[in-house]
Protein backbone atom coordinates (compact mmCIF):
# COMPACT_ATOMS: atom_id res chain seq x y z
CA UNK A 1 0.00 0.00 0.00
CA UNK A 2 1.47 3.34 -0.96
CA UNK A 3 1.41 6.49 1.14
CA UNK A 4 -1.36 8.17 -0.85
CA UNK A 5 -3.72 5.22 -0.50
CA UNK A 6 -2.95 4.97 3.19
CA UNK A 7 -3.59 8.70 3.64
CA UNK A 8 -6.94 8.49 1.81
CA UNK A 9 -7.94 5.51 3.94
CA UNK A 10 -7.03 7.50 7.05
CA UNK A 11 -9.14 10.43 5.79
CA UNK A 12 -12.07 8.09 5.20
CA UNK A 13 -11.76 6.75 8.75
CA UNK A 14 -11.65 10.29 10.15
CA UNK A 15 -14.67 11.37 8.11
CA UNK A 16 -16.61 8.33 9.27
CA UNK A 17 -15.62 8.93 12.91
CA UNK A 18 -16.61 12.61 12.96
CA UNK A 19 -19.82 11.96 11.04
CA UNK A 20 -20.80 9.22 13.51
CA UNK A 21 -19.93 11.49 16.44
CA UNK A 22 -22.10 14.26 14.98
CA UNK A 23 -25.05 11.88 14.54
CA UNK A 24 -24.72 10.60 18.11
CA UNK A 25 -24.54 14.14 19.45
CA UNK A 26 -27.72 15.07 17.57
CA UNK A 27 -29.45 11.95 18.95
CA UNK A 28 -28.31 12.93 22.45
CA UNK A 29 -29.85 16.38 22.05
CA UNK A 30 -33.12 14.99 20.69
CA UNK A 31 -33.46 12.37 23.41
CA UNK A 32 -32.66 14.78 26.24
CA UNK A 33 -34.78 17.64 24.90
CA UNK A 34 -38.06 15.81 24.32
CA UNK A 35 -40.09 15.64 27.50
CA UNK A 36 -43.56 14.96 26.14
CA UNK A 37 -45.48 12.22 27.90
CA UNK A 38 -46.07 8.99 26.03
CA UNK A 39 -49.71 8.24 25.34
CA UNK A 40 -49.66 4.95 27.24
CA UNK A 41 -49.15 5.96 30.88
CA UNK A 42 -47.98 8.81 33.08
CA UNK A 43 -45.93 6.43 35.28
CA UNK A 44 -43.75 5.50 32.34
CA UNK A 45 -43.33 9.20 31.57
CA UNK A 46 -41.93 10.08 35.00
CA UNK A 47 -39.44 7.21 34.89
CA UNK A 48 -38.13 8.26 31.50
CA UNK A 49 -37.76 11.90 32.51
CA UNK A 50 -35.64 11.00 35.55
CA UNK A 51 -33.20 9.14 33.28
CA UNK A 52 -32.75 12.11 30.95
CA UNK A 53 -30.43 15.05 31.36
CA UNK A 54 -32.17 18.38 31.51
CA UNK A 55 -30.08 20.65 29.30
CA UNK A 56 -29.83 24.32 30.11
CA UNK A 57 -30.02 26.84 27.25
CA UNK A 58 -26.27 27.47 27.61
CA UNK A 59 -25.48 23.75 27.39
CA UNK A 60 -27.76 23.41 24.36
CA UNK A 61 -26.00 26.33 22.66
CA UNK A 62 -22.59 24.76 23.34
CA UNK A 63 -23.75 21.46 21.84
CA UNK A 64 -25.09 23.21 18.74
CA UNK A 65 -21.78 25.06 18.35
CA UNK A 66 -19.95 21.75 18.57
CA UNK A 67 -22.19 20.27 15.87
CA UNK A 68 -21.43 23.25 13.62
CA UNK A 69 -17.70 22.82 14.21
CA UNK A 70 -18.04 19.13 13.34
CA UNK A 71 -19.76 20.09 10.08
CA UNK A 72 -16.80 22.33 9.24
CA UNK A 73 -14.26 19.63 10.09
CA UNK A 74 -16.12 17.04 8.01
CA UNK A 75 -16.36 19.44 5.07
CA UNK A 76 -12.62 20.20 5.23
CA UNK A 77 -11.76 16.51 5.39
CA UNK A 78 -13.98 15.74 2.40
CA UNK A 79 -12.52 18.61 0.38
CA UNK A 80 -8.98 17.48 1.20
CA UNK A 81 -9.90 13.98 0.09
CA UNK A 82 -11.27 15.29 -3.21
CA UNK A 83 -8.14 17.34 -3.82
CA UNK A 84 -5.91 14.33 -3.22
CA UNK A 85 -8.01 12.08 -5.45
CA UNK A 86 -8.05 14.74 -8.16
CA UNK A 87 -4.24 14.91 -8.27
Amino acid sequence: MNIETEFIENLNNNIEYFDDYKKRLIQFIIINSCYSAPYSSKDNYIGKIKKRLHLTPHEMLDLIKEILMLEIVIHKLKSNKKQIEYV
